[in-house]
């Protein structure tokens, strides 16, 4: 009986410990200071969301060129490190749960989640960050969440000798000092942007017709 009731314990334990080596683990986020100065690009996204079910595709893999160029990066090239995080920010400036509303689009490939944000670092994975695998990567679904300014951000930093990350245990446990890029993706309902656009050009037009009568 003893036998027993020591072997459940240490079962018991075990799974206690391991638990919460899971919950445990977190990253210590740059400070925003030092995130301020990373080169900003609006992209305005298109969604036609109605439902708090609604999926956007979040489309980064469209400027995987323009990252390779704007971090110095080439396509293959051995050595090279890359870190990502995203996160949902609200239209106050506070981040958002991502918790089943921001997800990559692509499976196993070595994201990592937490409750505000979502990572992924080349040094922690086997997939290689090319044009072949960036839609995986960089690819990610929002789930509308039916909340008004919304935002999907993603900081992407170049990691090197200058610029290093500290991990512990296969996990990103500080981030890099400096992110160079941040890609803001500003949720937009595309009818509406179309006849946005639509009234923007009728009244150009209005006026072109005026000035040259």
């Amino acid at each position: 009986m003893t036998k027993h009731l020591t072997i459940r314990l240490s079962l018991l334990l075990l799974l206690l410990f391991h638990t919460a080596t899971v919950r445990a683990w977190s990253v210590t986020a740059v400070a925003d200071a030092n995130v301020a100065h990373a080169y900003l690009n609006n992209v305005a996204s298109g969604s036609t969301a109605k439902t708090k079910t609604d999926v956007t595709a979040i489309k980064l893999s469209n400027y995987y060129d323009k990252i390779l160029t704007d971090l110095g990066l080439k396509e293959n090239a051995s050595g090279q490190s890359l870190y990502i995080r995203w996160y949902i920010e609200n239209a106050d400036g506070t981040l958002a749960n991502i918790d089943g509303k921001l997800t990559p689009a692509t499976t196993a490939k070595g994201h990592i989640t937490d409750t505000q944000c979502l990572y992924w670092c080349s040094t922690l994975t086997t997939t290689p960050f090319n044009s072949a695998n960036s839609a995986a990567i960089l690819d990610l679904n929002y789930v509308n969440a039916g909340t008004v300014g919304q935002k999907v951000v993603a900081l992407i930093a170049k990691i090197d000798n200058t610029n290093p990350i500290t991990t512990a245990n296969g996990a990103v446990t500080a981030e890099p000092a400096k992110f160079q890029l941040k890609y803001s993706f500003r949720l937009v309902d595309q009818t509406n942007a179309q006849a946005c656009s639509s009234s923007l050009f009728t009244r150009w037009k209005r006026c072109s017709s005026r000035r040259t009568s």
